[in-house]
This record gives structure tokens, C-alpha cells and sequence, in this order.
């Protein structure tokens, strides 16, 4: 559980400052997500308590939503950023939900979603290219998952909304929710048919429906959506109860170009969606709000077939990054170390040491560099290669006090053959993808 440190400890080195084993600082996992799990089974709030806001972020602004999009390259810490704003608004009493596209989404899914789906054909320079459009499906999941966390009791306003909205959707409480498979054009068209005939539904929507009933052959799921984005405004939660929809790993499949070209068409629409959302709910209240995290490598790739999303992203997003114009002593990612041992000593029950540079690293330098900039230089200012390279000394440095210098050298090399061969396989499928091309 989480420790309070005592105000007096008797001290255990020569110079009277009680330290902790290195082994059992907690430097954290390469990925923020299992950081978390494996604190939240132990009862610890080391992430919590340790995490640093990137330069240049208005945390005020992500929490209210008037930010949404957060992007950076692989190893910033995006998905850390995101899950600490979850943990926040979660424990204000906001209700969450966090969808990962990368692991919650199988291959055979994707294949599923894309098997029958609307296209666009672009007239471009070079002939007819065919764009594949998943809007529609994205938004039905959306709005779905919206209306699935909504709690009768944290209704201010819009009762009769959320109940007509959610027959519509045939959102239950004792559903599941609505998952990837649940995209594919067969299965929205069926739920769209019996949306429009579930019933009754209050006076103005109803409306709506008869006339949406009309076209139901042909724009089914789109005559539901337009009618949620009507009148999903009109839901007033209270303002500590908002519903919240966090998409993470948004990344590309790499085995096939033709499986990257479908995953480019899947995350911009997708980000397109979380746009749209915010835009029309945004306009009338703070109720809801959809949060997506994307890198920068992948942006790059989806701003080919679809420019658009760059503006969206620039206007509402954030860029996590870490190189601030400052000495090497003071940049901000070197703060994160700092934070994680000081939170681990306060759960091992001691007091914080006054300069954990000074209590738990040698003087002694590595390859003529003191342990900093031997950090900032092997790290590329990313956090997830700090936490490797940390983790990996503190592991294989048993009780002892201090990271020592030697050991740090030795695991330097393992290091660099963990993260080269990660880089390695980045580079060979940016190779793949410019062959295909070309």
C-alpha cells in the first residue's frame, strides 16, 4: 500500500541519509499501461506521484478538452500522458473508458471491418485512386460507447434524450460494449434497422426517426448519427461526471502494404471522428469528450491521404517533447528520474533524499560523461529509453546502494542490442513501405 515515510528513520549510510536498495526503485515499464497495472495490483501510486507534465503543455487545457489530440514520436510518452489525464478525471468522478486500437483490435477484425465497406473514388493526377471510408463506423462506435457510460444519476438535464438516443443505438446496461467486430457495414446496418424500430422515443425524435425510416435501405447508420448529433447537446451531465473516451496505439499493422494502406485509411478516419465528436458536442456543452494519442511517424503517413487531419491536429492537439532549450542539468525529461525515486523511497516508508543524483548514482563517469549526459545522449530525450536503460542497471545492481559505473558500462551494450533491434525493424519496414511505392 501506499506509505506515508515516517518523520524520524534511522539512518543506515555513513552519511546519516536513510537510502533504499537500487533494485527497488521503480523506474517504471516501457509501457505506461503495464506501469500502471502492475501499481494498481500492489496498491502503489508511483506513476501518479512521480509524473511530470512535458514542456510546453497546458494540463488545464487537455483536462476541460479544449485539447484532445496528443501526438509525439514512439517513446515520448504519449500513452503515460493520456493515462495520467484518465487517472485524474476518473478519480474527479468522470466516467472513462480507454480503446486500443493496436492490441484490442485483432487482425481478423480489421479484415472483417474491411471486407464491405464505402469507398470514395479520387480523381488524382496520376488516375482514379479508391479511399476507403470508415467515418460512419467509427462514429457509430463513438456515440455508442458515449451513451453506454452515461449514469442515470448523473443526469442534470435530457433524460428523455439519453433514453430515446440510447434505443437508438440499442445501447442497454447489461450489454457489452460495443467492440471491434461490431464495425463491420452487415452488423451496423442490422443494429441500424432495429435502432429505428426499438421505440417509443420522445416527440422530436421520433419525428426524425419516421423520416429517417425512409432511407433506412441505403443511409440506415448515417440517419442514426445525424440524429445523435442533433440532440446528444442536449444532455446535461453534472460537470465532475462527464463521460469520457480516451483511443490509444494508434499504429500500423507493417506484415503487407495492402494491410499499412487499410490501417492509414482505419486511424485517419478515425481521427477524423474524434474531431467531429468534440466539434458538435463542444459547441453546446462539456459532457463528453473524446481523446485520441497518435505518433508522429504515423500522422505523417495518414496527412498523405487525408491533409485535412493536420489542420485538426495542430489546432487541437499537443506535441509531447522533451529537448527544452536549457543546460544539460536542468532538462525537464531528467526530472522524471528524480520524480520516480523520490516516490519510490516514500512507498519503501523513508524520508526523500535531498539530491537523488547524488544518493543513489556514482560520480564516476561514463565514457568520460557524467551519468546526466550520459542519459540525454542514449535516451534521444525519449523517456521509455531512460526507463530502459534504468530499469536494466537498477535489476543488475542486487542491494547495492548505488548504481555503479561498471555495471552501467556492461549493461550499456545489452541496452543498445535491446532498443537497435527495435530500430532495426523500423527501418527495414520503412524500407518495405517506400518499395511499395515506388
Amino acid at each position: 500500500m501506499f506509505n506515508t515515510h515516517p518523520r524520524f528513520a534511522k539512518p543506515k549510510n555513513t552519511e546519516g541519509r536513510m537510502t533504499i536498495p537500487v533494485k527497488k526503485i521503480k523506474f517504471g515499464e516501457l509501457d505506461a499501461k503495464n506501469e500502471l497495472f502492475q501499481q494498481d495490483r500492489y496498491g502503489q501510486s508511483i506513476f501518479m506521484n512521480s509524473f511530470q507534465i512535458p514542456p510546453k503543455i497546458d494540463l488545464d487545457e487537455l483536462k476541460l478538452g479544449s485539447r484532445f489530440f496528443i501526438y509525439g514520436q514512439k517513446g515520448c510518452g504519449k500513452t503515460a500522458l493520456m493515462l495520467y489525464i484518465q487517472r485524474i478525471l476518473a478519480d474527479c468522478g468522470a466516467n472513462t473508458h480507454v480503446i486500443l486500437f493496436k492490441s484490442g483490435i485483432s487482425e481478423t477484425e480489421r479484415a472483417k471491418i474491411a471486407g464491405k465497406i464505402d469507398f470514395d473514388l479520387i480523381d488524382t493526377k496520376s488516375g482514379i485512386d479508391i479511399q476507403y471510408n470508415y467515418l460512419t463506423n467509427w462514429l457509430w462506435m463513438i456515440y455508442k460507447n458515449l451513451l453506454f457510460l452515461i449514469k442515470d444519476e448523473d443526469i442534470m438535464d435530457g433524460h428523455d434524450y439519453v433514453t430515446s438516443l440510447s434505443k437508438l443505438f440499442g445501447v442497454s446496461k447489461n450489454m457489452r460494449r460495443s467492440v471491434f467486430s461490431d464495425l463491420a457495414l452487415g452488423p451496423l446496418k442490422l443494429a441500424a434497422k432495429l435502432g429505428l424500430a426499438a421505440g417509443p422515443f420522445n416527440a422530436e425524435i421520433t419525428t426524425d426517426v419516421e423520416t429517417a425510416k425512409r432511407d433506412i435501405d441505403n443511409r440506415g447508420p448515417q440517419e442514426i448519427i445525424e440524429i445523435c448529433e442533433r440532440y446528444i447537446g442536449k444532455i446535461i451531465l453534472r460537470p465532475r461526471n462527464r463521460c469520457i473516451l480516451f483511443f490509444d496505439e494508434l499504429e500500423l499493422f507493417w506484415n503487407r502494404p495492402d494491410q499499412r494502406e487499410r490501417d492509414l485509411f482505419l486511424i485517419r478516419d478515425l481521427l477524423a471522428a474524434v474531431a467531429r465528436v468534440n466539434r458538435i458536442i463542444g459547441n453546446n456543452n462539456a459532457s463528453f469528450v473524446v481523446y485520441a494519442s497518435v505518433r508522429s511517424e504515423v500522422l505523417e503517413d495518414v496527412n498523405r491521404v487525408g491533409p485535412e487531419i493536420g489542420r485538426d491536429i495542430n489546432d487541437f492537439g499537443v506535441p509531447v517533447q522533451w529537448n527544452a532549450s536549457v543546460s544539460s542539468e536542468n532538462q525537464p525529461i531528467l526530472k522524471i528520474v528524480e520524480a520516480k525515486i523520490s516516490a519510490s523511497e516514500i512507498e519503501e516508508g523513508i524520508l526523500v533524499s535531498d539530491d537523488p543524483w547524488q544518493a543513489y548514482f556514482s560520480e564516476e563517469k561514463i565514457y568520460r560523461k557524467d551519468i546526466k549526459r550520459h542519459l540525454l545522449d542514449i535516451s534521444m530525450f525519449k523517456p521509455r529509453l531512460i526507463v530502459s536503460r534504468l530499469t536494466l542497471a537498477a535489476q543488475f545492481n542486487g542491494d547495492a546502494q548505488k548504481l555503479q559505473r561498471e555495471r552501467c558500462k556492461r549493461l550499456y551494450w545489452d541496452f543498445l542490442k535491446l532498443h537497435g533491434v527495435k530500430l532495426k525493424k523500423n527501418c527495414l519496414a520503412d524500407m518495405r513501405l517506400k518499395k511499395s511505392k515506388a
